[in-house]
């Protein structure tokens, strides 16, 4: 094997050790008890067994644990891609899921105990949806590269709201209260609204894209 020579050691208690540069064995009354194999110096694959049943296995590529066994129960799993870790499980729960295409995250999803703490949704690169402790916290739809809805929350609450057509806004709202509203009829804005505070600041009514109302308050007073 590799130009190496095995080399066997015994004893009166029938202890055998099995020994090259990529195997070794270890026995006790004819009984394996561990086993490592390794590739260019690196442990590849250990099994540790008591009487006879293995305790203990550990499958390793490139140095890094892939799968972990302990008692006959799978306790770790890693696949990976690239070396990029893609999907991860731990005691029989998956706590980390990554799908990808061409390089790119398009899923991504952590968990704890189960419980899905962390979910992103991205197309081409760009983030749609975002949910943390199982409440969505961001929420972006869009039509041909361009967004018409966003959606930001903070608790579960709704602090920003984005609402565009052809790329141009056409509802705002910040903390549940609409600071923007803009009404438009063949790319003709006929009404404009601006709020602060739930208050209307600014108020432009038009027709045929001539103002006939403005109205533009401060303090509630116009």
């Amino acid at each position: 094997m590799h130009g190496l020579k095995p080399i066997f050691l015994t004893c009166k208690f029938n202890f055998e050790v099995f020994i090259t540069g990529v195997f070794v064995r270890v026995a006790v009354g004819g009984t394996t008890v561990f086993v490592r194999v390794a590739v260019a110096g690196t442990t590849v694959f250990v099994r540790v067994a008591v009487g006879g049943i293995t305790v203990f296995v550990r499958v390793a590529v490139g140095g890094i644990a892939v799968f972990v066994e302990v008692g006959g129960i799978t306790v770790f799993v890693l696949v990976a891609v690239g070396g990029a870790a893609v999907f991860v499980e731990v005691g029989g729960i998956a706590v980390f899921v990554r799908v990808a295409v061409a390089g790119t995250a398009v899923f991504v999803r952590v968990a704890v105990g189960g419980i899905t703490v962390f979910v992103l949704v991205a197309v081409g690169g760009t983030a749609v949806f975002v949910e943390v402790g199982g409440i969505a916290v961001f929420v972006r739809v869009a039509v041909a590269g361009t967004a018409v809805f966003v959606r930001v929350a903070v608790g579960g609450i709704t602090v920003f709201v984005l609402v565009a057509v052809g790329g141009t806004a056409v509802f705002v709202e910040v903390g549940g209260v609409a600071v923007f509203v803009r009404v438009a009829v063949g790319g003709t804005a006929v009404f404009v609204l601006v709020a602060v505070g739930g208050t209307a600041v600014f108020v432009r009514v038009a027709v045929g894209g001539t103002a006939v109302f403005v109205l533009v308050a401060v303090g509630g007073a116009g």
